[in-house]
């Protein structure tokens, strides 16, 4: 098989400096690509950890299965790929993800399925209304790929309200809506890092120990 030209990338501020991560621009935007890519800069960010090149396969839900003792989380978008590694003594599970910017007309056909009523203000008259709808996907989507390794169970764009998103300072904060598991009930909150460039959003969330219900979170547990 043709090896895949990977032009490395600064990756996005959105993970602790123990995370290890690998960003790539691929030749072209091809979608039939991005396994491999993704499973490319997964291995070259686990060799920045010291770790050996070994397979990471994808489960039922499509989510990667990570070697023991690994953890991890992969996005791609067009042609961006960027994939974050940790050791699981530093953090129990990670979600990344990256989505393009859009125009205002196609951020209202998906705000119904993306944004709760309560969030149609978050992050206030410094965000644009397009803007805060890919910044509401890319924090759920992150989030999920964060919490679904650790739950086993999906749960969807109503499942998480954002409650608190400052994009000059990169952060984001969000509540569980519904129970998904012990130590993730509703009012659980989990917080995070957003970055925005001219063409994408980013989002990044960790925890590193079970958070506590019932609306109060731990310092140590999350970004």
């Amino acid at each position: 098989m043709e090896p895949i030209l990977l032009e490395p990338l600064e990756s996005p501020a959105v993970l602790p400096d123990f995370v290890s991560c690998y960003s790539a621009r691929l030749p072209r935007a091809d979608h039939r690509l991005h396994f491999r890519a993704g499973r490319e800069c997964v291995a070259r960010a686990m060799a920045r950890l010291g770790l050996p090149d070994v397979d990471v396969p994808h489960g039922p839900q499509g989510q990667p299965i990570w070697p023991a003792g690994v953890t991890g989380s992969i996005t791609h978008k067009r042609d961006f790929v960027f994939a974050a590694v940790a050791r699981t003594h530093d953090v129990l599970s990670i979600g990344i993800d990256a989505e393009d910017l859009i125009e205002q007309e196609r951020a209202a056909r998906i705000s119904s399925v993306v944004m709760l009523p309560q969030e149609s203000f978050v992050g206030g008259s410094a965000v644009a209304a397009a803007d805060r709808i890919v910044l509401l996907f890319s924090i759920k989507e992150a989030l999920f790929k964060c919490l679904y390794p650790l739950v086993l169970r999906r749960f969807y764009y109503d499942a998480i309200a954002v409650t608190d998103l400052d994009v000059p300072a990169r952060r984001f904060e969000a509540a569980l809506l519904v129970d998904l598991s012990h130590g993730f009930e509703r009012g659980t909150v989990v917080s995070g890092s957003v970055q925005v460039d001219e063409r994408r959003v980013y989002s990044g969330t960790w925890i590193s120990s079970q958070p506590v219900a019932g609306g109060r979170t731990r310092e140590d547990a999350t970004i």
